[in-house]
């Protein structure tokens, strides 16, 4: 322990607490009763929107034992968060806490605030993770958090210090807000660069000097011959493979032209660009296996919604594994091949990735696989998937996880630009990317700079740096050894009697 300034002292969190005990174990509800149940989920961001707080049944007796007043002191002893801390403060409804939080009453003659601060500082935080149990699922309990050690200064300077934080923090607080509207800005400007790059816009003074260009009607031409190419191509394959021999034309009679699609209410495009289905600009598109495989410890990468949703690209990293054989029979139905483009399609709808790698994967059917017909148009057409545009068309369908059909799939409508107008569409779609993304890097340093700010003005305050100290102040020794004779007259005037772990239940996720 450092050495602290005069008239403080270094104290256990027991030492300053009335009570420090586990919650009520009940099952959460949505029926309203009179009473609330906080429970660890209900606490984000430093904040609870108690309109959102569910209900529980209690006994009138069970009820007073666990209702939150001003000053409480809450935290998370199990989970993701276990150590985070909520003070309750101003006026709440009626609610008791769950029992996956711990409780801590500080007595009267202590600055809740004060406490509550430390309880954000580093030193707080090494000593709960010095002293966390758990391995599959880190937790603290009531007799670890009791133990915790905090510098303690008289009360008046408490009342300073809390004073001199409110501001100071409150600095830094207002800048995270004016970052996070910088981080939604960004976001914003992102879509409304692909809503202009897939509406004309964005290459409109392009158009202007680049008159001379193929227009999309020979593109598309291009494309619907090639298209048919390739499937015959597959046919005569697929025969081959069967020892058979296709005989005559009449086998060609069993090709499936695209679907025209209905352009009434779509916006209006450049005059040589043209609307087109998915399905016109892809020799496939198809989603990956319908059944759980069998996972081994090495193998070929198995690709699900959560590989194409972190970062740039397509994410290897925590990934699955199948077996070699497995893979052979499920590319019979998706062969993801550089340049195609996958599309998740169950729960997390829409995201969008072309694949720019010569990786051999497997997918799984919460990914869409769209084969282009023409594998120069695979950037824009990432792009284009990722507008506004496609995105309000992709809506899903489904009472719990939502999912779109392959058939809605195909229909989607594409704005198609002639190929050389595509390419000039994805640079400078790239730049402006580039740009942004600067700035939320910037943006991201500034947030870690506010917390080391932070940081360092709580590290201050609890060395005693922060504010001056005042000779006049009563010393903390003074004020623990009052707290010492509460608890002697308290304990003197209470019946002797042994507490009981309350008897507990396995709880759902939505009680916690």
């Amino acid at each position: 322990m450092s050495e602290l300034p005069k008239g403080w002292c270094w104290v256990n969190i027991e030492d300053i607490s009335e009570r420090i005990h586990y919650g009520y174990t009940a099952s959460s509800k949505n029926i309203p009763t009179d009473t609330k149940l906080l429970r660890i989920t209900d606490i984000q961001d430093n904040s609870v929107n108690w309109e959102a707080v569910p209900f529980c049944e209690i006994s009138e007796v069970e009820r007073q034992k666990y209702l939150l007043t001003k000053g409480d002191l809450v935290f998370a002893r199990t989970g993701a968060t276990v150590g985070k801390s909520f003070l309750i403060e101003g006026d709440i409804p009626e609610t008791v806490f769950a029992s996956y939080l711990i409780r801590i009453i500080l007595f009267k003659s202590i600055f809740e605030k004060f406490v509550y601060n430390f309880f954000r500082s580093e030193s707080y935080w090494e000593q709960i993770h010095e002293k966390q149990v758990g391995t599959g699922q880190p937790n603290i309990n009531s007799t670890v958090l009791s133990q915790i050690k905090i510098p303690l200064p008289p009360l008046n300077e408490q009342r300073r210090i809390v004073a001199k934080l409110d501001s100071l923090l409150g600095r830094t607080r207002k800048a995270r807000e004016e970052l996070e509207k910088i981080g939604k800005l960004c976001d914003r400007y992102k879509q409304a660069v692909l809503s202009a790059a897939c509406s004309g816009k964005l290459t409109a003074d392009w158009r202007e000097q680049n008159t001379d260009i193929e227009n999309t009607s020979e593109l598309m031409e291009r494309i619907s011959i090639s298209r048919r190419k390739q499937w015959e191509e597959i046919q005569i394959q697929n025969s081959k493979v069967l020892g058979k021999t296709l005989q005559g034309e009449s086998w060609k009679t069993k090709y499936k032209p695209s679907e025209v699609i209905n352009t009434h209410e779509l916006i209006t495009l450049p005059h040589n660009w043209s609307w087109a289905s998915v399905d016109s600009i892809s020799t496939k598109v198809v989603d990956g296996v319908h059944k759980k495989p069998n996972y081994v410890e090495t193998g070929i990468p198995f690709v699900t919604v959560k590989n194409l949703s972190r970062g740039d690209g397509i994410s290897f990293d925590d990934i699955k594994y199948i077996s070699v054989e497995d893979h052979e029979d499920f590319v019979k139905r998706a062969n993801p091949e550089r340049g195609d483009i996958l599309i998740t399609k169950d729960g997390t709808l829409g995201i969008t990735k072309v694949i720019r790698t010569s990786q051999v994967f497997s997918i799984f059917v919460s990914v869409a696989l769209v084969k282009p017909v023409c594998y120069e148009m695979s950037d824009y057409l990432e792009l284009a998937f990722s507008s506004p545009l496609l995105q309000k068309q992709m809506v899903g369908t489904g009472s719990g996880l939502m999912h779109i059909h392959l058939i809605d799939l195909r229909r989607y409508s594409l704005p198609i630009p002639p190929l050389t107008e595509q390419k000039e569409i994805v640079r400078r779609v790239e730049k402006l990317f580039k740009a942004i993304d600067t700035i939320q890097q910037e943006t991201q340093k500034a947030f870690k700079l506010c917390d080391r700010l932070e940081q360092s003005t709580l590290a201050k305050a609890f060395r005693g740096e922060l504010v001056p100290q005042d000779p006049d102040d009563e010393p903390a020794s003074v004020l623990l050894e009052r707290i010492a004779a509460e608890k002697q007259q308290a304990a003197a005037s209470s019946p002797k009697s042994r507490t009981k772990t309350p008897k507990t239940k396995q709880l759902t996720l939505d009680d916690i």
